[in-house]
């Protein structure tokens, strides 16, 4: 009697400490801990919160994927209003495109089912240099997406209680606003604790890491194109974006449009453009769009505040429901980009140059550089003979040094530095370094003052022997 009554307690026993196991791993998967070490990082684990409140209450047909540029920039709250489709803002701060697309291959398509991704485009190449996004890629999250069907062990193991667990000083930290005063909205969007980087604001959290021993750029850009396949595969659309800079990002000193009309960025663009057309990817470039001329809508020179990312919103919300991108938005780099560089100009209005025929600078199509003088020139020149051609200037008077963009035809620009003028020459010819090897054919003659106005002189295209 006594041992059947030890049994019937101690089963008892087991019962309620299971029910109360059952409690307290529902509740604590109700509650708003994210699971930080298990994903590597509060950001991502914040998100994987907020996109899974959001689909207890029906399905997120839009997310975003990227870095800083769209975590901090694009208002999901305000996209689900205009367009009546629920969207999550999953983009992360630090993190490149290879580690997004390992992301987006092993857990956000095959766990969450999106019907379109907006996927901001990152720098100069689709790997990454900061420690957040190395902590993310060997995060415990990512080891597990990597086996097969990762993405239900992802799906279980970051729900269960010891995957929120913290160290004390850990809790503390969270808890600190001080210490990390960015917050995450109920649709993923990161509101900054200021509108505006302060000027001798901290240092970016993300320091650089030597990645010799890591992926290299090529076997990245396999699993980013890998990546797309299956996204098509899976009639997942997704559309490549290149969030606003700031319109000072387009001064033509700036290193940024040097590298841009260069060609510096070439290689970096030939591929991105080869790799989206192959996999039917649209870009909607608006890195230089109406933005970008409210500085109250950045937090810093490339970066939207929440103010901002309620027009991107708007951009966004605009292309879902049209499906189109304006010609002046597309490409990686875009015509939008390079006219808030160099202007805008009528070909109709271009006049007409004879080769070696030299002509006064003002008599050519130009602009006011704030008012000090020419900022570009630009004509047209009919070609009658195959050969290498270039652009001289005739000076009366010895001036200062000048720096120029210079280009005849298509094709990248070139940096033409005049030097000073030595001793009290009366005047001198000088010519583009470059030649420009032309065919038989009318071409747009072009030069653009970078620092210095353009010297109202005498210009002509020149055959080079």
């Amino acid at each position: 009697m006594s041992f059947r009554s030890s049994t019937s307690s101690f089963r008892r026993s087991l019962v309620l400490g299971a029910a109360l196991g059952a409690l307290f791993a529902f509740a604590v998967d109700r509650a708003p801990w994210p699971s930080t070490a298990y994903f590597g990082g509060p950001r991502l684990a914040e998100k994987h919160e907020r996109i899974e409140a959001l689909l207890r209450k029906g399905t997120v047909p839009v997310m975003t994927v990227g870095a800083s540029y769209l975590d901090q920039g694009f208002d999901a709250r305000h996209f689900t209003e205009l367009t009546g489709v629920t969207a999550c803002n999953m983009a992360v701060a630090g993190t490149d495109n290879y580690q997004q697309a390992l992301y987006v291959r092993h857990v956000l398509v095959p766990l969450y089912a999106p019907e379109l991704i907006f996927w901001s485009v990152g720098g100069d190449g689709v790997r990454g240099h900061t420690a957040i996004n190395q902590q993310y890629l060997d995060s415990e999250a990512m080891r597990r997406a990597l086996w097969p069907a990762g993405h239900l062990l992802v799906d279980l193991e970051h729900r269960l209680p010891h995957a929120k667990k913290r160290r004390l000083i850990d809790w503390f930290v969270e808890r600190d606003t001080g210490r990390d005063p960015d917050t995450v909205d109920e649709y993923g969007l990161t509101v900054t604790s200021t509108d505006q980087r302060p000027a001798r604001g901290p240092k970016a959290r993300g320091r650089r890491m030597d990645y010799e021993s890591e992926v290299t750029e090529d076997e990245a850009r396999v699993v980013f194109e890998d990546t797309l396949r299956y996204c098509k595969e899976q009639g997942v659309r997704v559309v490549m974006v290149r969030p606003p800079y700031l319109a000072g990002t387009y001064g033509r000193d700036s290193l940024y449009v040097e590298k841009a009309l260069t060609g510096q960025y070439a290689p970096y663009y030939e591929w991105w453009n080869e790799t989206l057309a192959r996999y039917d990817v649209p870009v909607l470039n608006v890195r230089y769009c109406e933005i970008s001329e409210n500085p109250r809508m950045f937090f810093d020179s490339k970066h939207l505040n929440s103010l901002g990312a309620v027009p991107m919103a708007e951009i966004l919300a605009d292309y879902y429901r049209t499906g189109e991108i304006p010609e002046r938005w597309r490409g990686i780099l875009s015509r939008a980009e390079i006219e808030a560089a160099l202007g805008t100009y009528d070909a109709a209005l271009l006049p007409t140059l004879e080769v070696e025929r030299p002509v006064r600078v003002t008599d050519l199509l130009g602009a006011e550089l704030e008012g000090l003088g020419l900022a570009s020139v630009r004509a047209r020149v009919v070609i009658e003979e195959a050969g290498d051609y270039g652009i001289a200037l005739s000076e009366r008077k010895a001036r200062a040094k000048g720096s120029y963009f210079v280009r005849i035809g298509e094709g990248r620009y070139h940096i033409w530095e005049l030097p000073a003028t030595q001793g009290r020459a009366a005047r001198r010819t000088v010519s583009t370094p470059t030649a420009f090897r032309l065919e038989p054919g009318e071409y747009v003659v072009e030069l653009h003052a970078r620092k210095t106005p353009i010297p109202d002189e005498r210009f002509a295209v020149v055959r080079f022997e």
